[in-house]
């Protein structure tokens, strides 16, 4: 093996070590989250099913909350995990995105430049469209 074959071969190793560095970090990210709202659910179960009855159905539903919180945290891997994390990053850029063409547009309209606010505009409502799909998968509501 050249030496040049070796640096290829280390930096493909490094760009995997790198990948599977940031499927972790947003699993680790992921998984506090939901231990954190697990222990909120658990906390308010435990308040609910100590009082009187019409209270223990409510109660119920914090356990049941908590348990689909447990359940989805165990069932996610560090892969499902980056997507969902990609997807949200994604989703608040094309909101940012969105919001400045509108602005842009706004201040397009007020010049004057009526096609250009109308394509800037129509561009901010497509930004805004595909980060509402991109909030969906982040929540686990579609393809990963």
């Amino acid at each position: 093996m050249t030496a040049s074959n070796e640096v290829e071969s280390l930096w493909e190793r490094l760009e995997q070590v790198e990948a599977e560095r940031g499927a972790l970090a947003a699993h680790v990210e992921r998984l506090t989250r939901y231990s954190k709202e697990a222990r909120l659910c658990l906390d308010h179960a435990r308040v609910f099913i100590s009082t009187r009855q019409k209270m223990h159905e409510c109660g119920r539903e914090a356990h049941d909350e908590c348990l689909a919180c447990l359940t989805q945290s165990l069932e996610d891997t560090p892969a499902t995990s980056l997507a969902r994390r990609d997807a949200r990053v994604k989703a608040e850029a094309l909101e940012a995105l969105s919001q400045q063409l509108s602005l842009n547009a706004e201040n397009a309209r007020e010049n004057h430049y009526h096609w250009s606010a109308d394509a800037m505009q129509d561009a901010s409502d497509e930004a805004l469209q595909e980060a509402a799909k991109c909030r969906q998968q982040a929540e686990g509501g579609g393809d990963e």
